[in-house]
This record gives structure tokens, sequence and C-alpha cells, in this order.
């Protein structure tokens, strides 16, 4: 994610950095764990334009296309998007983690990359989603979500 991270720096050149500074395939490196995300209205939701094999391992769906909330449950919607709205209101990246006790340590971690053009407000996202092998079965239909209100905790930690 560090890679992620100082790509995405780069581009900023001190700023945020625009959707329009990268090119898709400029991910490669990153190919299945990269994601874009739009936030849109009044009160905000958050479109997600570009599911990853990662989300959609977590997720048990591909949620292009779709609106976190259509997809998260309620209870869990706080968790999906508060690194998104703390990215908004402070124009930073966010790393957020979840950790599983079940089995050993296991962890989720994402990092919530904001765009915007010039100084106006983020219109865009770019995030990176890695966890360690077990921490979903590819076998069961439990989503992260499952797992998070059963066997797990969260925390948020700012990346300033």
């Amino acid at each position: 994610m560090q890679q992620i991270f100082a790509f995405w720096q780069e581009r900023g050149n001190g700023k945020l950095p625009s959707r329009a500074d990268f090119l898709i395939e400029e991910f490669l490196p990153w190919a299945g764990h990269v994601g874009m995300v739009k936030p849109e209205g009044d009160p905000v939701r958050f479109l997600v334009t570009m599911a990853n094999k990662t989300m959609i391992d977590l997720n048990k769906i591909d949620a292009t296309g779709k609106y976190f909330d259509e997809y998260m449950p309620p209870g869990a919607l706080e968790f999906g998007c508060r690194p998104y709205l703390m990215a908004m209101a402070d124009r930073v990246a966010i790393t957020d983690s979840l950790i599983s006790h079940t089995h050993g340590d296991r962890s989720f971690r994402r990092l919530v990359l904001p765009c915007a053009d010039g100084d106006g407000p983020v219109n865009y996202f770019v995030i990176a989603i890695y966890y360690d092998p077990g921490f979903v079965s590819p076998i069961r239909q439990e989503t992260l979500y499952d797992r998070f209100f059963d066997n797990s905790i969260a925390g948020v930690v700012r990346d300033d």
C-alpha cells in the first residue's frame, strides 16, 4: 500500500491529484487491489465505479455501479463510509483496518486516496484493499460485514 500511496502523492505535487491525472493501466502493478469510488449528492452517497477483486471477495458481489447503501448492511454503513467522509473533510489519505481474532490475527487493510480538480471539493477516490490469506473464505458466503459484526474489531488511523 505504501507504493500506491507514493504513486498518488507524486501525482498531486503537494496537493490532491485529479482523477484525470491517472490512466487505469498505471494501476496494473496493483491489479486486483485498486478500485474507484465517486461521491455523489447531498447528503453524500458513495458510488463504486470500479470494484476490484478484493472488494468482490469481501462483499461476495461485484459492487461496480452500486452505491454503498445498496450492498452494505445498515449497521455497517458507518464503517464503510467513515474513511471516505474523513478524506473528504480533511483532504488527506486515510487508512483503516479490521482485525479478525477467530483463527489468529488476520487483517483487512484499506487505503482511501481522495482526488479533486484543483482546489475544488473531493470528487473521486482511488482505493486499495488488501487482506491476509484466511481473512475470508472463498467457499463460504460470509461477507466482510458478517465477520465484522461477529468476530472482529475495527480502528481508523489517520495517515497525515
